[in-house]
């Protein structure tokens, strides 16, 4: 068949119906006599052909190659020590170093002529399968495609047809910071009308590449095709999808892999500190096998009293689910102990107070023992009039210097006596020196008589309640024994 030389030009035009076409690879004929290997400039189509021709038709099961030509009508062929070179634009090039467009093996079924091999219609991209190539149109367009490749920016797209010949085993790899890789089998009819409704030129074109990559995975989540994911971490997930708002691919319901040995059941989500809420981000919608066999549903990290520093602290110590959930199991475990010893410290706190009281309380009913005994005791020996008196230390003319003793020692005064017409006058003059050794020896201590120095107290060395310095007369006036005039 003889392929026309003006007007060649590509689409990614795909015959969904197969053609009945021969098995030519299995029986390779023979080559004509007369067939040579010959270039043909095709200069509407902006590429050159190679292989054996016979008849200006290439010979049928043997190789060919097309190679592309940018404006390949400002170039001539000229054959040169047997090897064809395209001259033109000033310079000269073997016509096998041009850029390959579409090679394989040449074949004609039902008065067309296909290649079975590869297309390589742009840069980052290429095909595997059965391509016509048409004289009425001037172009070539994949029929049957085995395996394809096709790289962007964002991921890289390839696929090869499996034995059922139905679907393609798909493969994504992408360019971003999470996802490595992920594999799934794939409608073969689908992907071939998704390539058919983009532009010819799509391959070249970075955008419209990605625009095929996205409808791929657009089809696995609204189909929950199951996928394998393989993360750049080399955790393993296997399961469905969903597409997030800046087309990341999110793992949706499945089992992921860790490659620390854990496994999670259910809608997996990532494992990440979230610095800006204070946050340490778990999978909690499904079930979490550990090392150690001891699983987990819900959200195993709930602490209430941690910390924001003690979260940050366990995530970047191990980010592991394992090594995660033993730190905080730890950490729970310490702040249970700290709890433990705040409840003791707390309880023997309780304890001492109660004691204190209760000592408190004891030395308070001694005292009032103490005090009814000591009332009880004067006024059996002073009587009624004096004796409670005596007890509160106020002292009343008419008191006895017994009395008066009881109240005031007469150790704290200088003392002197006198007789004026006919009756006994003694004078007491407190002497502040004297009390203090009074006190000194009451105490028999040198620091208790220095702190006693300073104390109000006064009375209660001596029994007596209630009475303090201030209280301490300047001096006592007794006649005949009796107390006949107070000075302070």
């Amino acid at each position: 068949m003889k392929i026309a030389t003006a007007g060649l030009t590509c689409y990614l035009v795909v015959l969904l119906s197969f053609i009945n076409l021969p098995l030519h690879g299995q029986e390779a004929n023979q080559l004509p006599k007369g067939a040579k290997q010959e270039a043909v400039l095709y200069k509407n189509a902006d590429m050159v052909g190679m292989g054996y021709r016979y008849k200006e038709q290439f010979v049928e099961n043997q190789k060919v190659e097309f190679f592309k030509l940018y404006k390949a009508s400002e170039y001539k062929l000229k054959k040169k020590k047997g090897k064809y070179h395209v001259v033109g634009r000033g310079k000269t090039q073997p016509v096998t170093s041009l850029e390959p467009l579409l090679q394989g093996t040449y074949f004609t079924a039902n008065g067309m002529a296909y290649v079975e091999g590869e297309w390589h219609p742009g840069e980052k991209s290429m095909y595997q399968g059965t391509f016509l190539i048409s004289n009425a149109g001037n172009d070539i367009r994949p029929v049957d495609i085995q395996g394809f490749y096709i790289e962007t920016n964002k991921a890289t797209l390839s696929g090869d047809c499996l034995g059922n010949m139905m679907n393609y085993q798909l493969e994504i790899k992408f360019t971003g910071k999470n996802i490595r890789r992920l594999k799934c089998e794939f409608p073969k009819d689908v992907l071939i009308k998704k390539m058919r409704e983009k532009s010819h030129n799509f391959y070249a074109n970075q955008q419209i590449g990605w625009e095929i990559i996205y409808d791929c995975l657009l089809h696995i989540e609204q189909k929950e095709i199951p996928v394998n994911i393989l993360f750049k971490n080399l955790n393993q997930f296997h399961g469905n999808i969903r597409l997030g708002s800046r087309d990341d691919v999110i793992p949706n319901k499945g089992i992921c892999k860790y490659f620390t040995g854990e496994t999670f059941d259910g809608i997996y989500e990532d494992i990440f500190w979230d610095s800006q809420n204070g946050t340490l981000h778990i999978p909690t919608q499904g079930t979490m096998t550990f090392t150690d066999g001891t699983t987990a549903t819900g959200n195993w990290l709930e602490a209430d009293n941690f910390t924001k520093e003690d979260w940050e602290s366990i995530y970047t110590q191990g980010d592991s689910p394992t090594a995660i959930h033993n730190k905080v199991l730890r950490k729970q475990r310490e702040l249970a102990e700290v709890k433990r010893r705040q409840a003791l410290e707390e309880q023997r706190k309780k304890q001492e107070e109660l004691r204190k009281k209760q000592e408190e309380l004891r030395k308070k009913q001694e005292q009032e023992r103490r005090e009814m005994l000591r009332r009880q005791q004067l006024i059996a020996k002073y009587g009624r009039h004096y004796g409670p008196l005596i007890e509160k230390g106020e002292l009343e003319l008419g008191m006895t210097t017994a009395m008066v003793n009881e109240i005031w020692s007469q150790d704290f005064f200088d003392r002197s006596e006198a007789i004026e017409y006919g009756q006994r006058i003694e004078l007491w003059t407190f002497n502040e020196s004297k009390m203090n050794m009074a006190i000194a020896k009451k105490e028999d201590g040198e620091t208790e008589l220095l702190a006693m120095l300073f104390i109000d107290g006064v009375g209660e060395m001596f029994g007596i309640s209630g009475i303090t310095k201030k209280d301490i007369p300047y001096q006592l006036v007794f006649t005949n024994r009796r107390l006949t005039k107070i000075i302070r």
